[in-house]
């Protein structure tokens, strides 16, 4: 016996119904063309977004570099009263080879050659033991130590690190090989972390070394003989052209010459005339470019 037309229909009204709903209809979700496009809205957003991160991030280390500054201009002024005028900076070469620069010399005066204070009788050369090592080695001396003055500036806000490494297999300093320059002084280097350093059990990592220019007060020229002029390139071209492979004496009068003055003046004029200049290489590692920053602009 067969059923109604009626009830027939509706059977197979709903087989299909089922079938469309069960087996035809696919379950709720993202297709592979919208999943492309959030894809790529996403990646579009991050190529905003880590640009202006990566500026912010670089913001604050010229923000921190600024503030070391500032504590090294404290402590030079600090330095300044204490002995009539700011530390020098010039080049020396001494009779055993070992050179001494203008980045070595600011970190002695601040911390002493050995970081135990710096000590009134020094000349700021590094001759052997007949010279002014001779005052920082015994450091059991309690009279030696007496003389010295305390630390200027204290260390962790200046930086300061070994030139050379302590012996060939520990990295405690910046450079392996110092070449020509004494490995046992130590330098001031900026918030511009790039170098492996291990200082005690820890490993950190250190900045490139921040030059110093102390200003000849008796010169009123930036041309002529280096050695006449307020500021002289040589005071760190060694430095920078033995470690970093530049040479910075060709670019750093143009480097330090304040353009207003200049122009008011009508001769070459640098900034910071009577006191000293500071240089960290800043974001690319390189002396004398437009990144770098300097207390003087």
């Amino acid at each position: 016996m067969t059923g109604s037309p009626a009830i027939m229909n509706d059977s197979r009204r709903q087989r299909k119904y089922l079938f469309k709903v069960i087996i035809m209809k696919p379950e709720k979700g993202f297709t592979i063309i919208e999943l492309l496009v959030a894809v790529a809205v996403i990646a579009l957003l991050l190529s905003l977004l880590l640009p202006s991160m990566s500026r912010v991030r670089n913001m604050a280390r010229e923000a921190k570099q600024r503030v070391q500054f500032s504590a090294i201009d404290q402590a030079l002024l600090a330095w300044r009263n204490d002995y009539g005028e700011y530390p020098p900076s010039s080049f020396y070469d001494d009779v055993a080879g070992a050179y001494f620069c203008g980045t070595q010399k600011l970190a002695e005066a601040l911390f002493g050659l050995d970081l135990l204070g710096f000590h009134p009788g020094s000349t700021f050369r590094v001759e052997g033991v007949d010279g002014d090592e001779a005052l920082y080695q015994n450091t059991q001396d309690s009279i030696s130590l007496q003389v010295r003055q305390s630390r200027y500036l204290e260390l962790e806000a200046a930086n300061a690190y070994r030139l050379g490494y302590s012996e060939p297999a520990v990295a405690d300093g910046l450079f392996a090989n110092t070449g020509s320059f004494y490995p046992a002084s130590y330098v001031l280097c900026d918030e511009f972390a790039r170098i492996p350093i291990t200082v005690g059990m820890e490993n950190k990592r250190a900045g490139l070394p921040i030059l110093y220019y102390r200003a000849n007060t008796s010169s009123n020229t930036m041309i002529g003989d280096e050695w006449d002029r307020i500021y002289n390139p040589f005071d760190n071209s060694e430095f920078v052209n033995e470690f970093f492979g530049q040479v910075f004496s060709d670019a750093f009068t143009v480097f330090v010459t304040d353009p207003k003055a200049s122009s008011l003046s009508g001769v070459p004029w640098p900034y910071k005339p009577d006191s000293y200049i500071l240089i960290s290489a800043g974001l690319d590692g390189r002396y004398g470019t437009l990144d770098d920053i300097t207390n003087f602009r």
